[in-house]
């Protein structure tokens, strides 16, 4: 029972850790620059939190003409990263504290250098379709432009004074990962917030994920089922083979009589092996009985039986239900000639092959 507790509190505690992780849905929003496009990587990826998540796995276009897939994922980060393949990127993640805990939105931007479609931004405060570029430079930081026009000249909306501009993330902030206020010199921002940059190029410290961790967990705990019932296993068909009275014994074969006392005596053979020697219960330990000879109540000298045993007058039998090998075997180790007995080792290699081969069947 207190073996249990341990495996008892390890599960609860992947229910938890399953729980907190798995209890929000995201939108993952993916939009290409037309629908012949859709299996190709997507221009821009923007994910949220609906009230109810939709997934379509077949490429449409919306009420805004925007032309893209929806699927519905617990992690909204590792899923965009995907997305854009072998392709570079930029990811912001718009939250809505200081500390970067409640999560607001998020968006994608593929990295070509070149005037790309984005969709139309409600989520902004420009509300209205934009175009970008995105760069990665040399230097190690992450720029985003942010246009009105499809051919990326204008950064103004006609109705609007207000710039969308660029905002770019230094190298410091892609490599730390840190949390800092959203730059509101682009209108592509509605309220204030702070971010997290991502890129292709962000500094990885190898660390695992949420998902990989659980992952890992979970493997722990199948491995640690299946050693506890495996152990249960093994002492179920031990004791069942003890009362089904599967105990053997050896079969001393017919033979020189002075070569059986001096194996008798640790002489020679298996009774003087190191391996035996060292697990061999001490004589005085050694509690036997004499058995009545027939039904007069008179008890065998040991001279007499073993002058029977090498006459071939009296032999130790196996029990039926003894495996065949082992019967083999334990003629063997009781052979009166040491040549014919083997080796602890190989007494001891030939059990293993017959427990793993046959026993476990």
């Amino acid at each position: 029972m207190g073996g249990m507790l341990p495996l008892a509190l390890l599960l609860l505690l992947i229910t938890n850790i399953w729980s907190a992780t798995t209890g929000t849905t995201y939108a993952i929003d993916t939009f290409y620059t037309d629908l012949d496009s859709c299996s190709d990587t997507p221009n821009a990826i923007r994910a949220y939190t609906p009230d109810k998540c939709t997934a379509g796995t077949t490429c449409f276009t919306d009420g805004n003409n925007d032309n893209g897939t929806t699927a519905c994922k617990s992690d909204y980060l590792e899923t965009m990263k995907e997305s854009f393949g072998i392709s570079q990127y930029i990811i912001q993640v718009i939250y809505k504290d200081s500390s970067c805990s409640t999560f607001y939105y998020a968006v994608g931007y593929r990295v070509t250098g070149a005037c790309e479609l984005g969709y139309v931004a409600g989520e902004s405060g420009y509300e209205g379709l934009f175009y970008f570029i995105a760069t990665l430079p040399e230097e190690g930081t992450a720029k985003l432009e942010f246009f009105t026009t499809s051919d990326c000249s204008a950064i103004t909306d006609s109705s609007s004074t207000t710039d969308l501009g660029a905002v770019v993330a230094p190298k410091a902030t892609l490599e730390s990962g840190e949390c800092v206020p959203l730059d509101f010199n682009s209108y592509m921002y509605s309220t204030t917030g702070y971010t997290q940059w991502y890129s292709s190029n962000s500094y990885d410290d190898g660390g695992l994920n949420t998902g990989a961790i659980i992952g890992i967990v979970c493997g722990c705990v199948v491995f640690l089922l299946m050693l506890v019932a495996g152990i249960f296993y093994y002492y179920y068909r031990r004791r069942s083979k003890g009362k089904q009275g599967g105990q053997w014994t050896a079969t001393l074969p017919s033979g020189d009589l002075t070569s059986l006392e001096s194996a008798m005596s640790g002489q020679t053979g298996l009774w003087n092996d190191d391996v035996i020697t060292a697990k061999r219960i001490p004589r005085d330990k050694v509690k036997t009985k004499q058995r009545s000879l027939y039904t007069t109540g008179r008890t065998m000298a040991d001279a007499t039986l073993l002058q029977k045993i090498t006459a071939g007058e009296v032999r130790v039998e196996f029990s039926e239900s003894s495996p065949q090998s082992l019967v083999e075997l334990g003629y063997a180790c009781v052979a009166v000639d040491p040549a014919d007995r083997p080796t602890a080792a190989e007494a001891l290699y030939r059990i293993q092959i017959i427990i793993s081969q046959e026993l476990a069947e």
